[in-house]
């Protein structure tokens, strides 16, 4: 379950007490309210392959997924872990 977490400081804290891991609750309110910053278009994220018709990321958007100043979760995250934004960012809105 820590696999699956971003940011490292929060991910050494589920390591460190296994009652994280036996609760998952914290994990589900994650995964549903995670959150990557993109100030753009959506479609602007996207460039299609001209040749082969796949479709990539433009340059921009791998930094913003790369950086984790950019990935936040939801408020509601704050009622399974205490001090949780001493861990990763959360945002004031869902």
């Amino acid at each position: 379950m820590a696999d699956f977490v971003l940011w490292p400081a929060f991910r050494d804290l589920v390591v460190q007490f296994p009652q994280l891991q036996e609760r998952m609750a914290w994990l589900a309110d994650m995964s549903m309210y995670i959150r990557c910053e993109w100030p753009y278009a959506l479609e602007d994220a996207l460039k299609p392959d001209p040749i082969n018709g796949t479709v990539d990321l433009v340059d921009l958007a791998k930094e913003h997924i790369w950086n984790l100043g950019c990935w936040s979760v939801g408020p509601s995250f704050r009622k399974f872990v205490m001090n949780a934004d001493a861990y990763l960012q959360i945002r004031n809105r869902q």
